[in-house]
């Protein structure tokens, strides 16, 4: 027997079928579990996020959330200098309102003309935005209806001394108003 010399086939190296195709796959992976990790994190740093409680903490599902600052306090309706400017064109109306506000504590109260405005609006000095929306839920207006007291003044002959100044217009009639004093208790 003749010594036959086998001829090997050549092979070609081992690779993948489609290497353009893992590697899209790999792209894709990634970017889902960055996806999820950022989810997970809540998408914001922990210097962005209200303080948390910890049964929100631990799944990240809960949608409560403490408030990082205390509420704010209100000041005692008879501790306000209140002045009600009637802007309706109804005569009296601010001294009517002055007097059922009264009858909720609001004793440091003054009725005056206002400027003519077609929707009552409550005005605050910096820092009584609670006591002005307690004021604006007292009788029945909606937060929308509280602003910063600014100028021009509301007012006919402005009151320096006012820490808030309700400016009365037709829509509002203390005869009718739906008073509610739910909000507007103080501490």
């Amino acid at each position: 027997m003749a010594n036959e010399s086998r001829s090997r086939q050549s092979r070609q190296p081992a690779t993948p079928q489609n290497s353009a195709v893992m590697g899209v796959v790999l792209v894709v992976a990634a970017v889902v579990i960055a996806l999820l990790l950022f989810n997970a994190g809540g998408g914001s740093s922990k210097a962005e996020e209200p303080d948390r409680t910890a049964a929100e903490s631990a799944n990240g599902d809960s949608t409560t959330t403490v408030a990082s600052t205390a509420p704010p306090t209100l000041t005692p309706p008879g501790n306000l200098m209140l002045v009600v400017g009637n802007g309706s064109g109804v005569k009296g109306r601010a001294k009517a309102t002055t007097d059922k506000l009264a009858t909720f504590g609001y004793t440091n109260n003054k009725a005056v003309d206002g400027n003519s405005t077609p929707n009552t609006i409550v005005y605050f000095q910096p820092g009584l935005d609670a006591d002005a929306l307690a004021l604006a839920t007292l009788i029945g207006l909606p937060p929308d209806r509280v602003q910063p007291l600014g100028e021009p003044s509301p007012l006919i002959a402005p009151e320096p001394t006012a820490n808030l100044v309700l400016l009365v217009g037709p829509d509002f009639d203390p005869a009718t108003a739906p008073f509610t004093t739910t909000t507007a208790a103080t501490n």
